[in-house]
């Protein structure tokens, strides 16, 4: 019986870019807006098409955004080894076992705007942060062979597998919004209802209420695997493979 697994170090990764106190360089976060709106909150109204979300806008708006994905994999597995032929220099073993993998992923955006002073925008701020993450994970049955050639301490091995099983996937999506002194957007344009002094709700940038929430699956999945080592028997009891 044989047990083994592997961690792969967690990988991030970041992006940030921010406007400076008068809004250069002009950034937008590119979007199709698909909802109607107000340019500005009170502006004309802005139909469904490509657009962007204003990050800075030199002599209006200034702010900076936040981007981080990680990654992290990892793996575990149990197995019985049966030798079905042996001779002084080769070995030849067969496979079967239980394999599990663990991968998980993610990404989030957060972005903070606030208005120039003596514009339309002065004393209106807000911030946004959407959340996207995935883990998926494998459940199966593994089967292969084994081959090694031994020569002196030296030693050459060969084996490959082959797991077959479910690939349990899970996706969480979520968002945020929060807003201050906005206007009250009206009918008529450029005239609003006063200013909300603040504003929140659960959408985000890309995360919005259609996608929102968690979600899972479960599918068919293959997972191969193929080692080649090369090894050398220090003593009687250890070895030292590559």
């Amino acid at each position: 019986i044989e047990g083994g697994g592997f961690l792969l170090q967690s990988r991030a990764t970041t992006f940030e870019a921010r406007g400076d106190a008068n809004g250069s360089p002009a950034m937008r976060i590119p979007t199709y807006n698909s909802v109607p709106y107000r340019a500005g909150g009170v502006g004309e109204v802005v139909p469904p098409v490509e657009d962007g979300v204003p990050v800075s806008l030199p002599g209006d708006l200034t702010g900076g955004v936040r981007i981080r994905n990680t990654l992290q994999l990892w793996g575990a597995d149990l197995t019985a080894v049966v030798s079905l032929r042996r001779t002084a220099s080769w070995e030849l073993s067969g496979l079967v076992g239980f394999r599990y993998i663990d991968l998980s992923e993610s990404s989030g955006l957060l972005l903070h705007i606030a208005g120039l002073a003596n514009t339309i925008f002065a004393g209106e701020s807000g911030d946004a942060s959407d959340k996207f993450a995935t883990r998926n994970q494998f459940y199966g049955g593994s089967f292969g062979l084994r081959a090694r050639y031994r020569h002196g301490p030296f030693s050459a091995e060969f084996s490959g597998r082959l797991a077959m099983g479910v690939s349990h996937e899970t996706l969480n999506i979520s968002g945020f919004f929060q807003e201050f002194n906005t206007p009250v957007v009206t009918a008529v344009p450029f005239v609003t209802g006063g200013l909300r002094p603040v504003t929140q709700g659960p959408n985000g940038i890309f995360a919005q209420p259609s996608n929102e929430g968690q979600t899972s699956s479960n599918r068919f999945a293959v997972v191969p695997d193929i080692q080649i080592k090369l090894g050398y028997d220090v003593t009687p009891w250890m070895r030292i493979t590559a």
